[in-house]
């Protein structure tokens, strides 16, 4: 059976990439041909340009900033193309008004997922995400997609509404979409694990370079971040200077910070390798906090992030039976709550399963 996969794998996210590989990946492990669609949405890859003119901003600020950020930009959207075609099976390159030649694919399976595939505020209302570019028979299917909006917003929903009813079966990230697929869709919908839980701790590992055996010498703790918080990157800080660790930040962009380095991380892997050696990781971020889930790390996070931004975290620390660590606490208490890590793993194995048998019961 060949299946054919949108979602964000074109965004300089190593979430967002991540993911991407990891539902193809284990598609593959079930006998499915499973390709991702390499769908060029202009919206996200406006966001990734290198010669990109900011809202209110003049000439002379523009051209400083391009010069100061070019070589950082240029290095990253390397490591990422590289990453892209070693590792993903693609498509040939859509775009909105090419989409519908896709039936040439012969694809028997349309996914769309994972992430805010259901965010139109990310993809600007672009219902390709919805899969209504097919309209030839075949199955249209969601795998753990996210809205990352409220249910009481009513024109995102009757967007989504409009369309998703033509799936044969939905999937979702979180339970509180769940909830709103039901209450206000009426469309029932399952709950499953975000694709990057579905691959095996081992073979992530596989992922990182060779080279990188022993890259850093001396131990470190890690702030990753989306969403900016001077509260998180201050706790880590403090908890460094307390256990005597060095502090090393991605995605900090010009947030620069006294004691903190600020690594430039151009590929998934790298992105990997700094996750798995750190000894406590503090983080802003959905897929930082699952790959620290998957790699057995200690775990502290900003619960007080601006426009419900958190959720989605603690939903994921709900789905595995756990207390979080935020920032307030650390500074409160001075320590850092153990997780349960063989019960993580119990839970693992059983939304494996249960993925298992969603694409079992939808398909075969």
């Amino acid at each position: 059976m060949k299946i054919g996969i949108i979602t964000f794998h074109r965004a300089m996210n190593f979430g967002a990439v991540l993911q991407g590989y990891a539902l193809q990946r284990f598609l593959y492990g079930q006998s499915y041909d499973a390709y991702i669609i390499d769908y060029k949405n202009e919206s996200i890859e406006n966001n990734y340009k290198i010669f990109k003119k900011k809202q209110n901003e003049n000439f002379f600020h523009m051209v400083l900033r391009i010069t100061c950020t070019l070589p950082e930009k240029i290095y990253k959207l390397y490591g990422f193309r590289k990453f892209i075609n070693n590792n993903l099976k693609l498509t040939k390159t859509y775009t909105e008004s090419s989409i519908y030649n896709i039936k040439s694919e012969n694809f028997d399976v349309y996914i769309t997922g994972s992430d805010q595939v259901f965010n139109p505020v990310i993809t600007s209302f672009d219902e390709n995400y919805l899969l209504k570019f097919v309209n030839d028979g075949s199955i249209k299917m969601s795998y753990a997609a996210s809205l990352g909006f409220s249910a009481d917003e009513c024109d995102k929903l009757e967007w989504l509404g409009n369309v998703i009813n033509k799936f044969k079966t939905v999937s979702l990230r979180e339970n509180i979409d769940v909830c709103t697929f039901k209450t206000k869709l009426n469309i029932d919908a399952f709950r499953n694990i975000d694709p990057v839980f579905l691959i095996e701790s081992g073979d992530w590992r596989k992922l990182i370079k060779k080279s990188h055996e022993k890259k850093i010498q001396k131990k470190y703790v890690l702030i990753y971040v989306i969403s900016k918080s001077s509260e998180l990157i201050n706790t880590a800080i403090d908890y460094a200077k307390t256990n005597h660790t060095e502090v090393l930040g991605i995605n900090l962009g010009s947030y620069a910070v006294n004691g903190v380095h600020n690594l430039l991380v151009n590929t998934p892997e790298d992105f990997l390798y700094y996750i798995i050696n750190a000894e406590v990781v503090f983080t802003t971020s959905f897929h930082g906090t699952a790959f620290s889930l998957i790699f057995k790390k200690r775990i502290v996070v900003d619960d007080n992030l601006p426009d419900n931004r958190f959720e989605r975290i603690r939903e994921l620390f709900d789905i595995f039976r756990l207390d979080y660590t935020s920032c307030e606490y650390y500074k409160e208490f001075n320590e850092i709550k153990t997780i349960d890590y063989e019960m993580v793993e119990n839970i693992i194995r059983k939304e494996k399963n249960n993925t298992i048998k969603y694409f079992n019961d939808t398909l075969r």
